[in-house]
């Protein structure tokens, strides 16, 4: 699999668009003639579009978080659920306590 190389716009293209952006082409045209997507035109001519890309990028939250905090709201809400729960938290446990007992009973054979 071939990864796409990144094309670097440059500040000798960045000219070039702007002239041709002050001769009266549209966005959609210099994107056609540099062989680039609309929006890269669009960011890189127009101070007001790269502002509000930049501001557009938000932080993903933690889904560690995120869930802990989700489950926790649940479990003081919903009682199906907190007996659900519990009821799963017992049963790992008692996993837990039968895998430890077969593998001493392994190490005494």
């Amino acid at each position: 699999m071939r990864l796409r190389k990144k094309n670097k716009i440059t500040e000798k293209k960045k000219e070039l668009m702007r002239e041709l952006r002050g001769q009266g082409l549209s966005y959609e045209k210099i994107a056609q003639k540099f062989k680039i997507s609309y929006a890269t035109v669009m960011y890189h001519l127009n101070e007001k579009t790269r502002e509000r890309m930049k501001n557009a990028k938000r932080k993903k939250p933690n889904k560690k978080e995120y869930m802990q905090e989700y489950m926790k709201e649940r479990y003081t809400q919903d009682p199906k659920f907190r007996e659900k729960q519990r009821k799963r938290c017992r049963d790992y446990q008692r996993k837990k306590r039968e895998e430890k007992n077969k593998s001493k009973k392994e190490e005494v054979n």
